[in-house]
Protein backbone atom coordinates (compact mmCIF):
# COMPACT_ATOMS: atom_id res chain seq x y z
CA UNK A 1 0.00 0.00 0.00
CA UNK A 2 1.03 3.60 -0.59
CA UNK A 3 -0.60 6.76 0.71
CA UNK A 4 0.71 10.24 -0.09
CA UNK A 5 -0.36 13.19 2.01
CA UNK A 6 0.27 16.89 2.36
CA UNK A 7 -0.92 19.82 4.43
CA UNK A 8 -0.44 23.56 4.79
CA UNK A 9 -1.74 25.94 7.41
CA UNK A 10 -1.24 28.98 9.63
CA UNK A 11 -1.84 29.07 13.37
CA UNK A 12 -1.70 32.09 15.67
CA UNK A 13 -0.42 32.56 19.20
CA UNK A 14 -1.39 35.38 21.56
CA UNK A 15 -0.45 33.66 24.84
CA UNK A 16 0.99 36.70 26.59
CA UNK A 17 -0.27 38.99 29.31
CA UNK A 18 -3.26 41.02 28.19
CA UNK A 19 -1.69 44.10 29.79
CA UNK A 20 1.55 44.03 27.77
CA UNK A 21 0.05 46.46 25.27
CA UNK A 22 -0.65 49.11 27.94
CA UNK A 23 1.65 51.43 29.86
CA UNK A 24 0.92 51.09 33.56
CA UNK A 25 1.06 53.03 36.79
CA UNK A 26 3.18 51.68 39.63
CA UNK A 27 1.38 52.24 42.94
CA UNK A 28 3.61 50.54 45.55
CA UNK A 29 5.74 53.66 46.05
CA UNK A 30 6.36 56.21 48.80
CA UNK A 31 6.80 59.98 48.50
CA UNK A 32 8.32 62.17 51.23
CA UNK A 33 6.16 65.29 51.66
CA UNK A 34 4.99 67.78 54.27
CA UNK A 35 6.45 69.66 57.20
CA UNK A 36 7.72 67.79 59.05
CA UNK A 37 8.71 65.30 56.33
CA UNK A 38 6.66 62.11 56.23
CA UNK A 39 6.48 59.17 53.84
CA UNK A 40 3.13 58.97 52.07
CA UNK A 41 1.65 56.43 49.64
CA UNK A 42 2.41 57.43 46.06
CA UNK A 43 2.17 56.33 42.45
CA UNK A 44 4.19 57.06 39.35
CA UNK A 45 4.72 56.00 35.78
CA UNK A 46 5.66 52.30 35.87
CA UNK A 47 6.14 49.98 32.90
CA UNK A 48 5.97 50.85 29.22
CA UNK A 49 3.45 49.06 27.05
CA UNK A 50 3.57 48.35 23.34
CA UNK A 51 0.31 49.28 21.55
CA UNK A 52 1.65 47.85 18.26
CA UNK A 53 1.68 44.21 19.46
CA UNK A 54 0.15 41.62 17.14
CA UNK A 55 -0.24 37.87 17.12
CA UNK A 56 2.70 35.58 16.60
CA UNK A 57 1.98 33.33 13.61
CA UNK A 58 3.35 29.99 12.44
CA UNK A 59 3.08 28.77 8.85
CA UNK A 60 3.77 25.07 8.32
CA UNK A 61 3.97 22.81 5.27
CA UNK A 62 4.05 19.02 5.56
CA UNK A 63 4.63 16.43 2.84
CA UNK A 64 4.57 12.74 3.66
CA UNK A 65 3.92 9.16 2.66
CA UNK A 66 2.72 5.97 4.34
CA UNK A 67 3.82 2.57 3.01
CA UNK A 68 2.97 -1.05 3.70
CA UNK A 69 4.67 -4.19 2.34
CA UNK A 70 4.39 -7.97 2.85
CA UNK A 71 0.74 -7.79 3.91
CA UNK A 72 1.58 -4.80 6.12
CA UNK A 73 4.15 -6.65 8.18
CA UNK A 74 6.52 -3.84 7.18
CA UNK A 75 5.01 -0.38 7.57
CA UNK A 76 6.49 3.06 7.49
CA UNK A 77 5.78 6.77 7.56
CA UNK A 78 8.00 9.47 6.08
CA UNK A 79 7.46 13.21 6.45
CA UNK A 80 9.12 16.49 5.55
CA UNK A 81 8.13 19.57 7.55
CA UNK A 82 8.85 23.26 7.00
CA UNK A 83 7.74 25.51 9.86
CA UNK A 84 8.26 29.27 9.93
CA UNK A 85 7.25 31.37 12.94
CA UNK A 86 7.20 35.14 12.55
CA UNK A 87 6.43 38.09 14.82
CA UNK A 88 7.70 36.07 17.79
CA UNK A 89 6.58 37.67 21.07
CA UNK A 90 9.63 38.39 23.26
CA UNK A 91 10.29 40.64 26.25
CA UNK A 92 13.29 42.90 25.62
CA UNK A 93 15.29 45.28 27.78
CA UNK A 94 14.97 48.96 26.94
CA UNK A 95 17.35 51.91 27.44
CA UNK A 96 17.13 53.58 30.85
CA UNK A 97 16.37 57.00 29.35
CA UNK A 98 12.92 55.72 28.35
CA UNK A 99 11.97 55.86 32.03
CA UNK A 100 10.77 52.29 32.07
CA UNK A 101 11.65 51.45 35.66
CA UNK A 102 14.52 49.35 36.96
CA UNK A 103 14.77 45.91 35.32
CA UNK A 104 11.49 46.33 33.42
CA UNK A 105 11.16 44.81 29.97
CA UNK A 106 8.80 45.57 27.10
CA UNK A 107 7.13 42.97 24.88
CA UNK A 108 7.84 43.17 21.14
CA UNK A 109 7.17 41.16 17.98
CA UNK A 110 10.88 40.65 17.75
CA UNK A 111 11.93 37.88 15.36
CA UNK A 112 11.18 35.08 12.92
CA UNK A 113 12.55 31.52 13.14
CA UNK A 114 12.66 28.53 10.79
CA UNK A 115 12.41 24.85 11.74
CA UNK A 116 12.61 22.16 9.07
CA UNK A 117 13.54 18.51 8.82
CA UNK A 118 12.59 14.93 8.05
CA UNK A 119 10.76 12.41 10.21
CA UNK A 120 10.47 8.66 9.76
CA UNK A 121 8.85 5.75 11.59
CA UNK A 122 9.48 2.13 10.47
CA UNK A 123 8.12 -1.03 12.09
CA UNK A 124 8.09 -4.79 11.41
CA UNK A 125 5.61 -7.18 13.02
CA UNK A 126 5.41 -10.96 12.81
CA UNK A 127 3.11 -13.65 14.19
CA UNK A 128 3.73 -17.38 14.50
CA UNK A 129 1.16 -19.32 16.50
CA UNK A 130 1.14 -18.05 20.07
CA UNK A 131 4.29 -15.97 19.52
CA UNK A 132 4.09 -12.38 18.30
CA UNK A 133 6.66 -9.65 18.11
CA UNK A 134 7.05 -6.12 16.76
CA UNK A 135 10.11 -3.89 16.41
CA UNK A 136 10.32 -0.28 15.31
CA UNK A 137 12.67 2.65 14.80
CA UNK A 138 11.90 6.32 14.44
CA UNK A 139 13.80 9.55 14.08
CA UNK A 140 13.55 13.23 13.32
CA UNK A 141 16.08 15.76 12.05
CA UNK A 142 15.91 19.40 13.10
CA UNK A 143 17.34 22.44 11.37
CA UNK A 144 16.67 25.55 13.47
CA UNK A 145 17.67 29.01 12.25
CA UNK A 146 16.90 32.61 13.17
CA UNK A 147 15.74 34.39 10.00
CA UNK A 148 15.16 37.95 11.19
CA UNK A 149 15.42 39.99 14.37
CA UNK A 150 13.65 43.32 14.74
CA UNK A 151 12.78 43.38 11.05
CA UNK A 152 16.43 43.07 10.02
CA UNK A 153 18.04 40.11 8.26
CA UNK A 154 21.56 41.56 8.19
CA UNK A 155 22.70 39.59 11.24
CA UNK A 156 25.32 42.25 12.05
CA UNK A 157 23.75 44.40 14.73
CA UNK A 158 20.51 42.48 15.30
CA UNK A 159 20.67 40.02 18.20
CA UNK A 160 18.85 38.88 21.32
CA UNK A 161 20.82 38.08 24.49
CA UNK A 162 19.54 35.73 27.20
CA UNK A 163 20.18 32.57 29.20
CA UNK A 164 21.38 34.37 32.33
CA UNK A 165 23.41 32.56 34.99
CA UNK A 166 22.95 33.04 38.71
CA UNK A 167 25.58 35.79 38.76
CA UNK A 168 23.85 37.74 35.97
CA UNK A 169 26.08 36.73 33.08
CA UNK A 170 24.29 35.86 29.81
CA UNK A 171 25.33 32.71 27.90
CA UNK A 172 23.03 32.63 24.86
CA UNK A 173 22.81 34.85 21.82
CA UNK A 174 20.20 34.64 19.07
CA UNK A 175 21.52 36.06 15.82
CA UNK A 176 20.41 35.78 12.20
CA UNK A 177 21.83 32.61 10.67
CA UNK A 178 22.35 30.80 14.01
CA UNK A 179 20.01 28.53 16.00
CA UNK A 180 17.75 30.36 18.43
CA UNK A 181 19.26 30.54 21.92
CA UNK A 182 22.72 29.56 20.67
CA UNK A 183 25.50 29.37 23.27
CA UNK A 184 27.91 32.27 22.96
CA UNK A 185 31.23 32.53 24.76
CA UNK A 186 34.94 31.80 24.71
CA UNK A 187 36.55 28.76 23.12
CA UNK A 188 39.18 27.08 25.25
CA UNK A 189 42.55 25.70 24.15
CA UNK A 190 44.07 23.87 27.07
CA UNK A 191 45.48 25.17 30.37
CA UNK A 192 48.27 27.60 31.13
CA UNK A 193 50.96 25.33 32.57
CA UNK A 194 53.68 27.86 33.40
CA UNK A 195 54.32 31.58 33.69
CA UNK A 196 56.04 31.30 30.31
CA UNK A 197 52.75 30.12 28.76
CA UNK A 198 51.00 33.14 30.25
CA UNK A 199 53.59 35.57 28.91
CA UNK A 200 53.40 34.10 25.40
CA UNK A 201 49.62 34.15 24.92
CA UNK A 202 46.83 36.76 25.42
CA UNK A 203 45.02 36.28 28.71
CA UNK A 204 42.81 38.02 31.25
CA UNK A 205 44.63 40.25 33.71
CA UNK A 206 43.88 38.00 36.68
CA UNK A 207 44.85 34.73 34.92
CA UNK A 208 47.45 32.47 36.52
CA UNK A 209 49.10 29.16 35.75
CA UNK A 210 46.42 26.49 36.01
CA UNK A 211 43.68 28.64 34.46
CA UNK A 212 41.94 27.87 31.18
CA UNK A 213 43.48 29.36 28.06
CA UNK A 214 40.85 31.14 25.98
CA UNK A 215 41.30 31.47 22.23
CA UNK A 216 42.13 34.90 20.79
CA UNK A 217 39.57 34.52 17.97
CA UNK A 218 40.29 37.80 16.17
CA UNK A 219 44.06 37.51 16.71
CA UNK A 220 44.46 41.09 17.86
CA UNK A 221 46.84 40.11 20.67
CA UNK A 222 44.40 40.72 23.53
CA UNK A 223 41.56 38.84 25.17
CA UNK A 224 38.26 40.71 25.43
CA UNK A 225 34.57 40.42 24.62
CA UNK A 226 35.26 40.55 20.88
CA UNK A 227 36.80 37.07 21.14
CA UNK A 228 33.51 35.43 22.08
CA UNK A 229 31.99 33.22 19.42
CA UNK A 230 29.26 30.68 18.70
CA UNK A 231 30.05 27.55 20.75
CA UNK A 232 27.05 25.30 20.13
CA UNK A 233 23.29 24.94 20.26
CA UNK A 234 21.01 23.37 22.89
CA UNK A 235 18.73 22.16 20.07
CA UNK A 236 19.49 18.58 18.94
CA UNK A 237 20.15 17.90 15.27
CA UNK A 238 18.67 14.39 15.46
CA UNK A 239 16.14 12.76 17.80
CA UNK A 240 15.78 8.98 17.60
CA UNK A 241 14.06 6.02 19.20
CA UNK A 242 13.85 2.22 19.14
CA UNK A 243 11.11 0.01 20.53
CA UNK A 244 10.20 -3.68 20.65
CA UNK A 245 7.27 -5.79 21.84
CA UNK A 246 7.19 -9.55 22.45
CA UNK A 247 4.05 -11.53 23.36
CA UNK A 248 3.55 -15.24 24.06
CA UNK A 249 0.29 -16.76 25.25
CA UNK A 250 -0.91 -13.58 26.87
CA UNK A 251 2.40 -12.71 28.52
CA UNK A 252 4.03 -9.65 26.97
CA UNK A 253 7.20 -7.64 27.33
CA UNK A 254 8.07 -4.29 25.75
CA UNK A 255 10.79 -1.67 25.97
CA UNK A 256 11.63 1.73 24.50
CA UNK A 257 14.89 3.55 23.98
CA UNK A 258 15.12 7.20 23.04
CA UNK A 259 17.88 9.75 22.65
CA UNK A 260 19.17 12.80 20.88
CA UNK A 261 22.44 14.00 19.44
CA UNK A 262 24.03 17.10 17.95
CA UNK A 263 23.23 19.44 20.84
CA UNK A 264 25.34 20.99 23.58
CA UNK A 265 24.69 21.35 27.31
CA UNK A 266 25.92 24.40 29.21
CA UNK A 267 26.86 23.60 32.81
CA UNK A 268 26.27 26.96 34.47
CA UNK A 269 27.45 25.75 37.88
CA UNK A 270 30.93 25.10 36.48
CA UNK A 271 31.11 28.76 35.44
CA UNK A 272 29.71 30.42 38.54
CA UNK A 273 31.47 28.25 41.14
CA UNK A 274 33.66 25.57 39.57
CA UNK A 275 35.67 24.42 42.57
CA UNK A 276 34.74 25.70 46.07
CA UNK A 277 33.07 22.41 46.98
CA UNK A 278 33.96 18.84 46.07
CA UNK A 279 30.43 18.07 44.94
CA UNK A 280 31.60 16.28 41.80
CA UNK A 281 34.28 13.63 41.43
CA UNK A 282 36.11 15.37 38.57
CA UNK A 283 37.18 18.10 41.01
CA UNK A 284 39.59 15.56 42.53
CA UNK A 285 41.50 15.57 39.21
CA UNK A 286 42.08 19.31 39.27
CA UNK A 287 45.25 20.85 37.84
CA UNK A 288 48.12 20.74 40.31
CA UNK A 289 51.11 21.87 38.26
Amino acid sequence: SLKVRGSWGIIGNEKISYYDRYSRVQSDLLAVLGNPDAPLPAASYGKNGNPDLKWESTTQTDLGAEIGFFKNRLTGEFDYYHRKTKDILVELSTPGHLGNGQGQKVRYNAASVLNRGFEFNLSWKESSGDFNYKVGILGSTIHNEVLTIGGSNSGIDSLLIGGYLGDGRPVTLSRVGLPIGAFYGYETDGIFQTQGDLDAYPHASQAEAGDLRFVDMNRDGKLDGLDRTYIGSPIPKFIFGFNAEVEYKGIDFSFDFQGQTGNKIFNGKEVVRPDPYNFEKHVFNRWTG
